[in-house]
């Protein structure tokens, strides 16, 4: 059988589990006996096709703000600034608003991001003092446990709320009441849900154990508000670092602050190993927590791709991954 094209055979590339993997070649002509001859430039790799590709995804997340601004960045590029009033006075396309946002980085740009539907959760902060004569004990911290649970299940739409305490002393502390139920787009228009100091004292007093024990400084009201990032397009499919924040200029209770989590990081459907060439000499190493990521059976190639080529290259050399030790013992890294 003739071949067009170039039949490149079948070799396997041999890692041992535990082990670095460090090979090296010339590059030789063509004359009789071959000479070395420097590397044309260019890149030289092995493309792995390790698979299990994801897009990265970023969860965003604004707490203890009422107001202000804050901006985005990405690979050292900035965002417009992002309107928190935006969010609880026009709920309308929230996630539209932070995606214009997003695609106003220059290193991100336009059709490169996308915004699943943001979140708001309501979120009360009540700060509470003892009278004097006493003293905060287990026992009246889970009455108050009770009662605040109590007082905010009367509202069916939080559908239940997470109660946590500061205790700061003996004589203050801050309950913090977050709702179970996170609110979208629509469903902030429908929100009636009013706590005052006033309701909380009411609420209190109604309990023997409580009267004339605790003084309600005040009640804060905040959004927390949530959504996740997506990065699709050209920057899909790949690793990506998390976004950068400058919360400076939001408002709110105590500090109000913009906070970034990955949820994924991000994995290209192939791996590259990629030599360092000098001269004649072509060499790679590849320590062994990153070799022991292949798995037996992996399909290779390995390319040379021309200065000046975005893609594509020549193909020296093609095959599958073969495993030795593969049920050896690897210490893990410390």
């Amino acid at each position: 059988m003739s071949y067009i094209g170039v039949n490149l055979g079948t070799d396997q590339l041999v890692l041992t589990r535990g082990r670095d993997f460090k090979w090296s070649f010339e590059n030789l002509d063509g004359s009789t006996p071959p000479q070395p001859v420097d590397f044309p430039a260019g890149d030289l790799f092995f493309e792995l096709q390790t698979r299990g590709e994801t897009n990265a995804l970023q969860e965003v997340t604004v707490t203890q703000a009422t107001g202000g601004t804050y901006i985005l960045g990405f690979k050292d590029q900035w965002s417009p600034a992002i309107d928190f009033n935006d969010v609880t006075d026009n709920p309308h396309n929230l996630s539209g608003d932070i995606t214009d946002a997003l695609e106003g980085i220059p290193t991100i740009g336009a059709g490169n991001v996308e915004v699943h539907p943001s979140s708001l959760i309501p979120v009360w902060e009540v700060e509470l003092t003892l009278n004097a004569g006493h003293v905060l004990s287990e026992q009246l911290v889970n009455t108050l446990n009770t009662t605040l649970t109590s007082l905010y299940n009367t509202f069916a739409g939080l559908l239940g709320v997470t109660v946590d305490f500061t205790i700061h002393d003996n004589l203050n502390l801050t309950v913090k009441v977050t709702s179970n139920r996170s609110f979208d787009e629509v469903g902030l228009i429908t929100f009636v849900v009013d706590v005052t100091s006033t309701t909380i004292t009411n609420a209190l007093d109604a309990v023997a154990d409580f009267l004339g024990v605790f003084n309600v400084l005040h009640v804060n009201f905040y959004w927390v508000h949530k959504y996740t990032v997506e990065f699709i397009g050209e920057p899909g499919l790949q690793p990506q670092p998390a976004l950068s924040v400058d919360d400076s200029s939001l408002t709110g209770i105590d500090t109000p602050s913009v906070s970034v989590e990955i949820l994924d990081p991000g994995r290209a459907p192939v791996t590259k190993w990629i030599f360092d060439i000098s001269g004649t000499l072509a060499h790679l190493k590849v320590e062994s927590e990153d070799a022991d990521q292949i798995a037996a059976n992996t399909k290779f190639q390995l390319v040379f791709l021309p200065d000046g080529e975005a893609a594509g290259g020549d193909p020296i050399s093609e095959g599958f991954v073969k495993v030795q030790m593969p049920d050896a013992y690897v210490k893990e890294a410390s």
